[in-house]
């Protein structure tokens, strides 16, 4: 007997529409390249001021 109500709550829960983020997918993109910006940046600095030979 619990095993259908279990399977009624799981089939009810199923129903309802699913999630949608799309702001979060446009924070997580300009996280990424901020990283990717700041990243480069500190590299091309550390390139001028290093002078490896």
């Amino acid at each position: 007997m619990s095993d259908e109500k279990a399977a009624e709550v799981i089939a009810s829960e199923h129903e309802h529409e699913d999630h949608k983020t799309p702001g979060t997918m446009v924070l997580v993109l300009i996280l990424l390249a901020s990283f990717a910006i700041y990243y480069f940046a500190n590299w091309k600095a550390l390139a001028d001021v290093w002078h490896v030979r």
